[in-house]
């Protein structure tokens, strides 16, 4: 019961910040915070209950382990604050085991879906804003050719070049780094077009905290320029007192890419087929 009622948390707690997602672009702190305080909580009163305190010090140096990767994932630009925040809650659940070495491969096992699952996610979903205004998204990608026609010749010379050692040293298991030469450039240009349709115009009252600016913002002789880190209190509460519009980037809700992630992690990791069993149960398959 230990690790499926960690798995019956986490799991509400994925599929609520997912929703949120999806329907806000953000997701409040306390979903992340909440998601820790029972997580650790129940782990306390269960080491009292089996007089084991490594059920609630694995977890704590799970969570500890994992806002140092959180930090990682954002300040190199791989999460926003919310995914990150996820993560870092997501510390204090997957330690299942009281065995350090399971607890490294659960940790680990998990990011690699993580990442696997994020990556075509992001692609389908991408795609879909893409379809949403395709004409635009064919003037975009375009543009971006013709601005960038050095890159894709430069990586069709390097597929050439790889092409021609083959052919030479018969090493025919560098041939997918062909593949990737030749499909690099135009998976920048496809980016960088749905990119300029994730661009929105919106009301500076409709502004939020953590909104990335897509274009400067002047107010008097105050400037605001575009930052990673989005919008901070301050530029906020200026932008709200212009009352002017303002050119926000979208970006895509990742946390659902968790949600993936967390059922390949209950179905693939064996030891756990039971859980995955007992899931299929309780909605009837």
């Amino acid at each position: 019961m230990f690790e499926i009622f960690l798995f019956i948390l986490a799991g509400v707690w994925i599929l609520a910040a997912s929703i949120e997602d999806l329907r806000k672009r953000e997701v409040a702190n306390w979903l992340n915070f909440s998601l820790v305080a029972f997580a650790l909580g129940y782990r306390a009163i269960y080491a009292v209950l089996q007089n084991d305190s490594r059920y609630f010090t694995f977890g704590l140096a799970g969570w500890i382990v994992f806002i140092l990767l959180g930090y990682g994932f954002y300040y190199s630009r791989i999460f926003a604050g919310g995914d990150a925040k996820l993560m870092m809650a997501l510390g204090a659940i997957l330690p299942l085991s009281l065995n350090v070495n399971e607890n490294i491969l659960f940790g680990l096992g998990f990011i690699f879906l993580l990442m696997i699952s994020g990556s075509f996610y992001g692609l389908v979903y991408s795609a879909f804003i893409g379809l949403s205004d395709f004409r635009k998204f064919l003037v975009n990608f375009k543009k971006e050719f013709r601005n960038h026609k050095f890159l894709t010749y430069i990586c069709l010379s390097l597929a050439f070049l790889i092409l021609i050692y083959v052919l030479i040293s018969k090493e025919i298991f560098i041939i997918p780094l062909i593949i990737l030469a030749v499909f690099v450039p135009f998976l920048f240009f496809y980016a960088k077009a749905v990119e300029s349709l994730m661009i929105v115009k919106i009301p500076a009252n409709k502004a939020t905290l953590g909104d990335w600016l897509a274009r400067k913002f002047k107010f008097r002789k105050i400037e605001i320029s575009p930052h990673w880190e989005g919008l901070n209190d301050e530029q906020l509460s200026l932008i709200r007192k212009s009352g002017k519009e303002i050119y926000v980037k979208q970006g895509i809700p990742f946390v659902p890419a968790f949600l993936i992630a967390f059922i390949l992690f209950i179905l693939l990791f064996g030891k756990f087929g039971e859980i995955s069993a007992m899931f299929l149960r309780v909605f009837g398959f």
